[in-house]
């Protein structure tokens, strides 16, 4: 994918920043609450062992206890930003609540880049990863690949990254779009901070080189349109390189964004080589324009989404367009389309130019029931004029071509009432979730759910039968989210074991959990699904009623 127009990408950046800025507030006020218990022994020590403010030293108890996050990694960030400050010229004042609203601020950083920004990214680079080993890897690819590859770099960066560096420099005094750089890298490959620098230099060498490959492929779809933007895209961002090399200060937020990303391809291809037990090489091949290139069956099947790019990046431009440039884009885009489907697919044509029409409407911004709406009525035209009857109005045009000229004119019909079309999509989906949320909540006002029953009891005053449902019901849920056991057991663990006054860490709880299973003799490996759910809750209810036992004596 590509860029929107200038005003919906402001719109688009502005929300994504007002959601950021969001979760700032409720992850600040939740690291605060957690403070609030960090016993002052363990505050001190940490202080004492890495020279840091006390009120530093117990967010970084924090972060390690809600996060998983290690204390050098967590003090690292902090003290290299105290630095950043002070060689501005702006030293953070030693006044408690100064140094508490500083804590508070690195301490959501932290976490975000090294916890939220990394899964939510994770999730979107397989398109990406896919590209990337068709043009420098072991994967058959084709000439397109080379624009499609920038066109997903281009999306992923105005979606995900630029909202974070914009946010990320709102909120730091007086920094540069490099010193982002040097926080949010090392925070992701969670190195020292110390090699930043060195990394940023290899990420910029790389992606010029990889540039450089690009060009001599992509200069194969100068006449194409739809590649058009990509290639224009290509030569701005390799020259921005270019030109800052020498000087990283000058650094924009879009190339700082490349760096980031390339920085994040990287690990996760690192990654996911380390899983198919590959040697990770670090020179890459290029395939060169000259060669003849052609992609293996198994390889477009695993590229069947990413060719849409190409799709939403034609309609991206359609707005830019005079009508006759307009109507030949549509036209070259369906040609091509249709060709594939019949011969690659082996498609019905009528099978092929309802899909395709789908597809569009949904660049359009068309809800799914509109959608449905209009590929009726297309459908009744089509039989139409493939009926005895309609073929007389089109009696010089094979099946093959009534279907691309009708689908065509269908396209532009839309396109025309592109705005219209989108108003009763968004009038429509706002009746459906007025609706939606009166079921709900007539469901919620007849039902007693567990969740209910957990927030009025504590687990402190119910019996062992009930303490045995909550905590079936809660691994059950963890269960869902995270596929292993023994996670899912901690994470139950942990939660009643601090409602009980007890500061029990992630890995010690799964340590615990790991102990008890070897002692009645049960491996994962193993156990029986069944079995190993039953024997993990067990151990959570023996440790639970232990710590209950425990603080009854003391009170």
């Amino acid at each position: 994918m590509m860029e929107q127009n200038p005003r919906n990408a402001d719109e688009a950046l502005s929300k994504a920043i007002e959601l950021l800025m969001k979760q700032m507030n409720t992850t600040q006020d939740h690291i605060l609450e957690r403070t609030a218990v960090v016993p002052a022994e363990i505050a001190s020590d940490i202080a004492s062992k890495y020279q840091i403010h006390e009120e530093i030293a117990k967010v970084v108890f924090v972060l390690e206890f809600e996060y998983n996050l290690p204390q050098e990694l967590s003090v690292d960030y902090f003290k290299y930003e105290m630095q950043r400050l002070a060689d501005a010229n702006f030293q953070l004042p030693e006044i408690h609540t100064f140094l508490i609203q500083f804590a508070l601020e690195e301490g959501f950083w932290i976490k975000y880049i090294t916890n939220d920004f990394i899964k939510k990214i994770k999730h979107k680079l397989s398109k990406l990863h896919i590209l990337n080993r068709s043009l420098f890897g072991d994967l058959e690819g084709n000439i397109e690949d080379s624009a499609l590859f920038i066109i997903e770099r281009s999306f992923l960066i105005s979606e995900f990254i630029r909202p974070m560096l914009h946010t990320w420099i709102k909120e730091h005094q007086r920094s540069t779009y490099y010193d982002a750089a040097l926080s949010i890298i090392c925070g992701i490959s969670r190195n020292p901070m110390e090699k930043g620098k060195t990394i940023i230099n290899d990420l910029c060498q790389k992606l010029d080189a990889n540039f450089d490959s690009i060009k001599e492929i992509i200069i194969e779809l100068k006449t194409k349109a739809w590649a058009q933007k990509a290639i224009t895209e290509l030569d701005e961002v390799q020259q921005e390189l270019r030109s800052c090399q020498s000087n990283h200060a000058k650094m924009s937020w879009r190339i700082v964004a490349e760096i980031i990303l390339e920085n994040c391809l990287t690990l996760e291809c690192e990654n996911l080589d380390e899983v198919e037990n590959q040697t990770i090489t670090k020179e890459t091949v290029p395939i060169h324009a000259e060669h003849q290139i052609k992609s293996s069956p198994g390889f477009e099947a695993k590229k069947d989404d990413i060719v849409k790019d190409k799709i939403t990046l034609a309609i991206l431009s359609l707005d830019s367009l005079t009508q006759e440039k307009q109507e030949e884009l549509i036209r070259e885009l369906i040609l091509e389309n249709f060709d594939k489907a019949m011969k690659v697919k082996r498609q019905k044509p009528m099978h092929f130019a309802k899909e395709f029409l789908g597809r569009i409407l949904e660049e359009f911004a068309v809800s799914s029931d509109v959608t449905q709406k209009i590929i009726k009525k297309f459908d009744n035209k089509l039989l139409y004029h493939l009926s005895p009857m309609g073929s007389k109005e089109m009696p010089d045009l094979s099946v093959d071509d009534k279907v691309v000229k009708l689908l065509e004119e269908s396209v532009l019909e839309n396109l025309a009432h592109k705005s219209k079309l989108q108003e009763t999509s968004i009038k429509e989906e706002s009746q459906k979730q007025t609706a939606q949320k009166k079921t709900e909540q007539d469901a919620k006002s007849k039902s007693v759910t567990i969740t209910k029953t957990e927030d009025k009891t504590s687990i402190r005053n119910i019996s062992e039968k009930e303490l045995w449902i909550i905590i079936r019901d809660s691994y059950l849920k963890e269960l869902f989210d995270y596929s292993d056991e023994i996670v899912a057991g901690s994470k139950v663990l942990k939660k009643f074991s601090l409602e009980l006054g007890l500061l029990l860490t992630e890995n010690e709880a799964t340590n615990l959990i790991t102990q008890e299973l070897e002692k009645k003799g049960i491996t994962i490996e193993e156990g029986i699904s069944e079995d190993l759910d039953k024997n993990i809750c067990i151990i959570i209810l023996n440790q639970l009623k232990e710590q209950k036992q425990y603080q009854t004596k003391i009170n």
